[in-house]
């Protein structure tokens, strides 16, 4: 309406597919083959399940038809709308990651980004993403002139997810051609289901969220550097996508273009580990901006001079006259593992005059290609290059060249090498203050050695470099050493979450003790509706002096040990969960807390629930009556035997954990509260009667430092920021390192350093029950196991509760 194009200056597209979950048809699929391609549709249809001889041709045709019609039907016609309205259309396609994916939901995916103003991806989970998804994205975003290029990221890390880790999963895009962050997400509330929402969140619902000032500030910094000028990128990989369509069938999802996207993904990561750039060429858009001028091969407005033919099976009619053209023209052509192609459009066709072309995996072939290169980056041999990450960008200032270690590891000695250079420094993406580098003039090039401790980054510019200091006084980073241990000072409030009870139904005696993820999904299953009444225990061997419930709506009445409590007015956690002084009424050894309320559901959340609706629907129910858990706050601390504490092994994670800490599973007697001394070892917390905690630790040790030492600071362990001091001054806090320089505060002598770190909500949260102890990609079913309880019993489901590390040392 009258909003459009200003007060809301457009639209988030999320998901928008042909369908994922089955074939896609259309009543009008009969008219479109007899026109576009002279017979009937009906020949092909056995050909999406069945497989036969001259079955890849049908296969061909009607993919090509269902991403065509998708593309100029939905992608196009909206677009086109939206630039007649003034209003920008923004969002992401789905399973952008590799060609199975692709194929599942629309048979394409770069093609849609010509029809978005700011073209996205998403990208899920907490394992370093591949590269495929941004270097789509960023290839059609630089061959088009788009100057910004979008990804929705850190949906299902879990809550326990660090600042460092979000760095390495954004940044890994980034290099791949993303400069514009979307997170997800921002809640108003996490009452009820919201808290399971594909965490985690960056509101106010997050631990660290005073330090996401300096997070979003760190990526604007770097998102601008990386629009800047143009991706210098010297090397096109035509996409095998359309290969896929020769293959794909559905009722054999991924294997039917199983060595076919293998060969892809090696493909990606031959290139990406010998640190060479590359862009992706799609066909379906060099029909019609690609042209070639003489051993260039130009795609909009970017230049080629080596083109490499992935492992594929057929190439568009309008690629077959490019290629022709190039490699008369003396352009470089290079095949994969000698895969060719023998069809053009999907059907048979003479393409031998590719058979001579040299391969990339021929001896010295990747050799050469660096050699060519502008920037050439070797990391030493104790780092893998795919631990590096690097983007050259061609300014009006200079080159900008970006690199950063995707790890937790300390990266030392890469040699950087910059052809036709006179000088370089390096930049700090967080202070835009430039720093000198180690290197050197050699002939009409510079030579760098470069160092990136764990999670670390830099951009290095020609524009106005400083002096380089000269490589022969490179030397590794000295670090300090404290005089002990670290001391715990003092521990914020401690929690227990109570995820047990008994349930009774209207005058029903109490059940026995159950998991509330059980009542939950039991009563939906009943489609119960009445007066129910959740009886919570717990035990108290040693009277705190402080303890409040945290409890959510709907509650109509509440008991502690029989005594009947009005609900607390104050807020914690989020606005709507309510605290109310529990203290007085807690007696020694077992103690009760009983909640009454009215449950019901309507009709329509059973029909969602059952009736086979879309995944969107589904993700937009909302529930009448919510069950949930209730925490305990205050002075004390839980017995649970540190010997009790099992950590686990890597078999269990296998599925999910690429790296990082893994979870600790408790499988000892039920926690009891007892009182808050001694306090817990900084080095442990978790395991050492704070398993649920949420909050920040303060410990200390001391210093004795002499002018000269070294004023580096290694902080280990697991947290989400820390704050630091030196003698009771600020030092800048740890955010995505777990090094700080402490240069400029330190005194002669000794001197009281002062650690505050915080945690994740993760332990407080969970998932505590689900049978991977610490998964990374983490959706609602991880914690609520909806509809999977039969019989009492859920397979997903582990009684023991499992946490996470939080600690500190140095």
């Amino acid at each position: 309406g009258d909003f459009g194009g200003e007060t809301m200056p457009g639209f988030f597209t999320d998901e928008p597919q042909y369908y994922r979950w089955s074939t896609p048809y259309s009543r009008h699929m009969e008219s479109w083959f007899l026109e576009q391609y002279g017979y009937s549709v009906k020949e092909a249809l056995p050909a999406l399940f069945l497989d036969y001889e001259g079955a890849e041709e049908y296969r061909y045709d009607y993919h090509r038809m269902t991403h065509e019609k998708f593309t100029n039907g939905f992608a196009k016609p909206l677009y086109e709308w939206a630039e007649a309205h003034g209003i920008g259309i923004t969002g992401h396609y789905i399973e952008e990651n590799d060609l199975s994916g692709q194929m599942l939901c629309c048979g394409d995916i770069m093609p849609q980004y010509l029809y978005e103003h700011i073209p996205g991806i998403d990208y899920l989970g907490r394992r370093r993403p591949p590269d495929v998804a941004a270097r789509q994205l960023g290839s059609v975003c630089a061959q088009t002139g788009r100057k910004k290029a979008l990804s929705e990221m850190f949906a299902c890390c879990g809550w326990d997810v660090t600042p460092s880790e979000l760095k390495h999963i954004a940044e890994v895009q980034y290099a791949g051609g993303v400069n514009l962050m979307c997170q997800h997400l921002y809640p108003y509330s996490i009452r009820g289901q919201r808290k399971r929402d594909y965490p985690a969140f960056y509101s106010e619902h997050s631990s660290w969220q005073a330090e996401q000032p300096a997070f979003n500030t760190y990526f604007n910094h770097l998102g601008c550097a990386l629009a800047m000028g143009e991706e210098a990128v010297d090397t096109l990989v035509l996409h095998p996508i359309r290969s896929a369509w020769l293959t794909y069938r559905r009722v054999k999802h991924g294997t039917s273009v199983a060595a076919l996207e293998h060969d892809f993904m090696d493909l990606s990561a031959h290139l990406l580990s010998h640190g060479l750039p590359y862009h992706f060429g799609c066909e379906s858009i060099m029909r019609d901006i690609a042209t070639v001028d003489g051993a260039v091969l130009r795609v909009g407005r970017c230049a080629y001079t080596t083109v490499i033919l992935p492992a594929c099976d057929t190439l568009c009619d309008s690629t077959v006259a490019l290629l022709r053209d190039f490699i008369r023209g003396g352009g470089r052509v290079l095949t994969y593992r000698h895969h060719l192609p023998c069809r053009i459009d999907g059907r048979r066709a003479d393409l031998s005059f590719l058979a001579a072309l040299p391969d990339l995996t021929d001896e010295g072939m990747t050799e050469q290609l660096l050699t060519r290169a502008d920037v050439r980056v070797d990391t030493p041999p104790t780092a893998a290059w795919r631990d590096v990450r690097m983007m050259v960008r061609a300014t009006e200032h200079g080159r900008l060249i970006y690199l950063t270690n995707t790890t937790e590891k300390d990266i030392c000695g890469i040699r950087v090498r910059v052809k036709n250079c006179g000088g370089m420094c390096g930049i700090d993406i967080l202070s835009l203050q430039k720093v000198s580098v180690f290197g050197d003039r050699c002939g009409e090039d510079v030579e760098m050695v470069i160092d990136l401790y764990g999670s670390e980054a830099i951009l290095l510019t020609e524009c106005e470099p400083l002096p380089m200091r000269p490589r022969k006084d490179y030397a590794v980073r000295a670090r300090l050493c404290a005089d002990k241990p670290l001391t715990t000072v003092s521990v914020t409030d401690n929690y227990l979450t109570l995820d047990r009870a008994c349930v009774a139904l209207g005058d029903a005696p109490f059940s026995e003790e159950r998991p509330l993820e059980r009542i939950r999904d039991e009563l939906l299953a009943d489609r119960y509706r009445g007066r129910l009444t959740l009886r919570f225990p717990f035990t108290v061997r040693d009277l705190p002096t402080r303890l409040e419930l945290i409890t959510e709506p709907p509650i109509t009445t509440l008991t502690v040990n029989g005594h009947t409590v009005a609900v607390g007015t104050a807020h914690a956690l989020d606005r709507s969960f309510r605290v109310t002084d529990i203290a007085p009424y807690v007696k020694e050894g077992e103690n009760a807390i009983d909640v009454s309320l009215d449950y019901y559901q309507r009709d329509y959340v059973y029909y969602v629930l059952y009736g086979g609706v879309s995944e969107t629907l589904r993700n937009c129910l909302v529930f009448d009556t919510e069950l949930e858990v209730m925490y305990l706050r205050g002075d004390f601390r839980l017995s649970m035997p540190a010997e009790d504490f099992t950590r686990c092994g890597a078999a269990e994670d296998a599925r999910w954990r690429e790296e990082g800490a893994l979870g600790v599973r408790y499988t000892g007697p039920s926690p009891v509260l007892c009182r808050p001394d001694p306090l817990p070892c900084a080095a442990s917390v978790t395991t050492d009667g704070y398993p649920y905690f949420m909050g920040e630790l303060c410990a200390e040790t001391t210093v004795t430092w002499h002018a000269g030492e070294p004023t580096v600071l290694r902080v280990g362990g697991r947290f989400m920021t820390c704050r630091v001091e030196v003698n009771g001054k600020a030092a800048p806090t740890l955010l995505f390192s777990h090094d700080v320089d402490l240069a400029g505060l330190l005194t002669e002598g000794e001197n009281r350093i002062t650690l505050r770190a915080v945690n994740s909500p993760r332990n407080l949260f969970g998932p505590h029950h689900h049978r991977i102890a610490e998964p990374t990609g983490i959706h609602p079913p991880t914690f609520s196991f909806e509809k999977q309880w039969k019989g009492g019993a859920c397979p997903d489901f582990v009684e023991a509760p499992s946490f996470v590390d939080f600690g500190l040392w140095v």
